[in-house]
């Protein structure tokens, strides 16, 4: 592709190359760089196989770490502007072999128990508690959230603690 554009030449005729000036059409070099045009606006970098490797593994473990699959992978190369053309299958492989991708991606997580409704007959009868954390430290040391629930009048509070 980077060749066809800055020659505007190839072997290839007939429909095929008019397969290929219609593809080209949505690429531009820029400072010698490969481009890829978007609807939204911004270039995407076009990227080859090592630097595709390169980013998608910064991309995973940096701003990824939530470890959601493949799809979202991909979605966050694309806003961080990069391409490249198989980017799809190589982010869905890429998350196949992450364990906790495989663990944490978009699945219907369903729970080991079947869950029962609580109720209570009267205000103040029933409360739960729950200490959740750790955060990362906030002011005065404090980096866990205690959260009380009145269950008649699902009333919350919360409040933050420096241990727990």
């Amino acid at each position: 592709m980077l060749r066809f554009l800055a020659e505007r030449s190839t072997t290839l005729e007939g429909a095929k190359r008019l397969k290929l000036e219609k593809r080209a059409a949505r690429f531009v070099i820029l400072n010698g760089e490969l481009y890829k045009k978007t609807h939204q606006g911004p270039l995407l970098k076009c990227l080859d196989k090592e630097e595709s490797e390169y980013v998608m593994n910064e991309i995973h473990e940096g701003s990824c770490v939530n470890h959601a699959g493949g799809k979202l992978l991909a979605n966050k190369i694309v806003r961080r502007g990069y391409f490249w053309p198989t980017l799809m299958e190589d982010t869905k492989s890429f998350a196949r072999k992450c364990e906790k991708c495989q663990n944490y991606s978009n699945r219907i997580h369903t729970p080991v128990a079947q869950l029962e409704v609580i109720k209570a007959a009267n205000p103040f009868d029933k409360w739960g508690t729950d200490v959740v954390g750790s955060f990362p430290q906030g002011k005065g040391q404090k980096n866990f959230m205690i959260v009380v629930v009145e269950y008649f009048s699902k009333w919350i509070e919360a409040g933050y603690s420096a241990n727990h």
